[in-house]
């Protein structure tokens, strides 16, 4: 064997195998360049997808490079079969083109070129509601499906609608809406054609809530009325129930928390006239504004002295008491009266011009005096007999109040009653404190669908919540109601994944909140190619949402060019093997043929070429003069 026929053969073989490579490659990897129709420039990040036209069935799919193209592998190349390219892209319309398959070495140097054409804008309509109203001032919200970016957002109007306009199409998009004290609907996928509009209704669940009562309290002069009590009530069941709050410096109040219902509010502060407003009507999630302007002092319009009367004997001593009413026929309080009394057959114990609550007046004979109370020029009178002592029985102190004969008793004092003072009125019995409606909802976490989880009411107080509806809201359209045990517990088990929502109607605090729930983690499988979704049903599919790098770019030149780049290494290892065949074999320096190194290879003039004999076995042999 000789070495030359070692490097043509080495050559030779790489040199088809690189041109098989390349025809194999091919045949199963098409290269599909997306231009613009209107300037003729590349779309870079357009979707190729290649289906079967015979049977739609999916083959393969890309987004095109920085530099346009898209290499999609996987192709068969058997005879009769053809295949549909569709080419999407955001702002362009739908592109369609039917290919057989690629069997000619010629489409290996011009890829496949597809044609997009600018498409026109299309929009959004629709109606929020939930499941009673339309819903004002919901916001829509309509994002990029492959960067998340805001692409435009709108509000719905009082009746509900809204329109979003000016979205490039044909696309697909996210839209995602939300609305004070809702439950939000989730993303929702769409697909947008091109100079379409797409009508897209959405229902949000409501989240129950309380409300607030604020307002100010004035005088009738207009002045600021600061340390009133405000209180809001109503009665159930016979019970009146409520809450209240005190002004401030400004005469402001706010009382926050109410349940919805109707309510009365008044407002109450010492030696003024309480008043009321109401009813009024307190809705969950609204302020509602109470102010009172009409406030004014309550006057002193009548006063009371008691006793009445009162009979008394010389010597003896009766006490007086004085109160007041407003004009309302109401007690208030007052700091005293000025007492005075007619006559000189007694003193009384009080100081002239010091008002006084109470006096003593002790007789000092026999007749009949005035004892008179003056408030402010406001005055009441009472009547005062003193009489000799008799051996029957006297009255003293008022009719009913019957002594035993003076003769047995040295010094009688008349019953007298205590002037009403706040430590001696037994006050109103009030109905029992409701026990608080603050509470805390404990929630597991980790919730995964179809698993049950226990939640878990308490009140502040670290009571539980018994017997009491929780309400679960799913993400979509599920509605839970279950009553809390004496534990205050229930077990609920969610059956879709996304964003719940809970409330317990009646109580504040957590009384209403979110919780998310999972899908449980399932096996991938590996990596499956991206599946454009067939446009009669886009809203459950999305679309690949990255672009080709340019370390892409580079492979698919290479991928694309594989033939040509194998042709030419092969020619080139041809050359390297004629070369080296021409300086082995043609007598080149260093060549070698079966004799001793200082063998002379030349055939110049008289000089003979030594002579080589070889031993009759073909697999060897040996320099003349060497014995086998």
């Amino acid at each position: 064997m000789k070495i030359e026929n070692k490097f043509v053969k080495i050559a030779v073989a790489v040199a088809a195998l690189l041109l098989l490579a390349g025809s194999l490659v091919f045949a199963g990897s098409w290269a599909v360049k997306v231009t613009d129709a209107s300037t003729g420039l590349v779309i870079s990040g357009a979707n190729v997808t290649a289906t079967v036209t015979a049977t739609g069935a999916y083959a393969g799919s890309n987004l095109t490079d920085l530099t346009g193209y898209a290499n999609i592998s996987g192709l068969g190349d058997a005879a009769g079969i053809q295949y549909t390219l569709n080419a999407t892209n955001a702002g362009y319309m739908h592109y369609e083109r039917n290919h057989p398959a690629i069997r000619d070495t010629q489409d290996l140097v011009s890829p496949i070129t597809l044609t997009m054409s600018p498409s026109l804008p299309s929009n959004i309509t629709g109606k929020i509601t939930n499941s009673s109203a339309s819903l004002d001032g919901a916001t829509i919200s309509v994002y990029n499906i492959n960067t998340g970016a805001l692409v435009s957002s709108n509000a719905s109007n009082a009746n509900g609608d809204y329109n979003i306009t000016g979205l490039l199409s044909p696309a697909f998009y996210n839209i995602n809406v939300t609305a004070p004290y809702h439950v939000s609907a989730g993303t929702t996928n769409v697909y947008l054609d091109s100079n379409a509009i797409l009508a897209k209704n959405f229902q949000l669940v409501y989240i129950p809530g309380n409300g607030n009562v604020t307002g100010t309290v004035t005088l009738l002069n207009g002045t600021v009325f600061p340390g009133a009590t405000v209180k809001v009530y109503r009665f159930i069941g016979g019970t009146q129930v409520g809450s209240s709050a005190t002004t401030d410096t400004n005469g402001n109040y706010a009382i926050t928390g109410i349940l919805p219902g109707t309510y009365t509010v008044n407002v109450t502060k010492t030696n003024y006239a309480p008043t009321a407003i109401g009813p009024i009507e307190v809705r969950d999630y609204q302020n509602t504004t109470v102010d009172f302007n009409t406030l004014y002092p309550a006057n002193v319009t009548a006063i009371s002295i008691n006793p009445s009367s009162a009979t008394t004997r010389p010597g003896n001593s009766v006490t007086f008491g004085a109160s007041a009413t407003d004009q309302f026929g109401d007690a208030i309080p007052i700091s005293g009266v000025n007492w005075s009394v007619s006559g000189s057959i007694g003193t009384i114990s009080s100081t002239s011009g010091i008002p006084s609550l109470t006096t003593i007046f002790t007789s000092s004979g026999t007749g009949t005096v005035t004892l008179t109370a003056n408030y402010n020029g406001i005055t009441r009178t009472a009547t005062i007999s003193s009489v000799s002592p008799n051996p029957g029985n006297i009255v003293v102190g008022g009719p009913g109040q019957i002594y035993p004969p003076a003769a047995t008793i040295s010094n009688v004092t008349p019953e007298v009653k205590p002037p009403v003072t706040p430590s001696n009125v037994t006050p109103e019995e009030k109905p029992p404190m409701p026990q608080t409606k603050e509470i805390t909802v404990t929630i597991p976490a980790g919730l995964v669908t179809n698993t049950p989880a226990t939640f878990i009411a308490m009140r502040i107080d670290g009571t539980p919540v018994q017997g009491s509806n929780i309400q679960f809201y799913g993400p979509s359209g599920e509605q839970v109601t279950l009553p809390t045990d004496n534990e205050g517990k229930v077990v609920f088990t969610p059956k879709s994944a996304g964003v719940y929502s809970y409330s317990i109607p009646g109580f504040s605090g957590e009384s209403s909140g979110t919780f998310s729930v999972t899908a449980p983690a399932t096996s991938t499988g590996g990596p499956k190619p991206v599946l454009v979704p067939a446009k009669q049903n886009p809203e459950t599919v999305q679309a690949p949402s990255a672009l080709f790098s340019p370390v892409d770019s580079i492979v698919n030149f290479i991928r694309n060019n594989l033939p040509i780049i194998g042709g030419a290494a092969a020619i080139i290892l041809l050359i390297i093997g004629a070369l080296a065949y021409n300086y082995f074999g043609k007598g080149g320096k260093g060549g070698y043929h079966g004799g001793s190194s200082s063998a002379k290879a030349e055939t110049k003039g008289a000089e003979k070429i030594p002579e080589v004999k070889y031993s009759s076995k073909p697999s060897k042999y040996k320099p003349l003069g060497k014995s086998e």
